[in-house]
């Protein structure tokens, strides 16, 4: 079953600002990825000091940062598991982006 991937606002307004090849990048781990369920091993994901339960995933120069949705987000979906993206940035960005989480 595949998992279900929410994007927020402000990772739609990243993610339009990113240059094509980048973009092309991103979708792909957010289709093909994180919807994957298990992860596939070759994606590089690791949680964020100091904020759980947010992570990282890294592609390229680019961090999705996101967490596991929780069962009420869930509920009604159909999936048993999701991710819900905050925020698409570049790797400099991520102290200040995750000030702000």
């Amino acid at each position: 079953m595949k998992a279900q991937v929410q994007v927020s606002p402000r990772a739609e307004k990243d993610f339009r600002r990113l240059d094509g090849p980048t973009r092309k990048r991103i979708r792909s781990v957010l289709v093909d990825k994180l919807t994957a369920a298990p992860l596939p091993r070759n994606v590089d994901v690791k949680p964020l000091e100091g904020v759980p339960p947010w992570l990282r995933v890294r592609v390229g120069e680019h961090r999705i940062v996101c967490r596991p949705l929780t069962a009420a987000e869930l509920r009604g979906t159909g999936s048993a598991a999701g991710w819900y993206v905050a925020r698409i940035i570049d790797r400099k960005e991520l102290p200040t982006a995750v000030k702000n989480l």
